[in-house]
């Protein structure tokens, strides 16, 4: 069930109940809830669009298993000026100069 199925449902759950029993409170708790679970989306994906803008690097573990495969080779010595990050957020962009 999708988030958009489980409001509706919410909606007619309450709707349903306030047929039968006069309790007007539901109504303001469901405004809540909707209001906080949207919040909440809201900076989960602000949080996401700042790194983004940020060009923020991928975790450390993904950048050291980077390291560990180019300095696995026997052709590269050592590197510097290693850097990882993302322009899109799909996509990785990686610079490194290779000794």
């Amino acid at each position: 069930m999708t988030r958009k199925q489980l409001g509706w449902v919410a909606v007619f759950i309450v709707s349903r109940v306030l047929m039968f029993k006069p309790w007007p409170i539901l109504d303001p708790i469901l405004s809540i809830g909707f209001t906080l679970f949207i919040l909440f989306n809201v900076v989960r994906n602000l949080k996401e669009t700042l790194l983004l803008f940020l060009q923020a690097s991928p975790d450390e573990k993904q950048v050291k298993e980077v390291r560990r495969v180019l300095l696995s080779k026997s052709e590269v010595n050592d590197l510097h000026h290693f850097h990882i990050w993302s322009l899109d957020g799909k996509q990785t962009v990686m610079t490194v100069h290779l000794v």
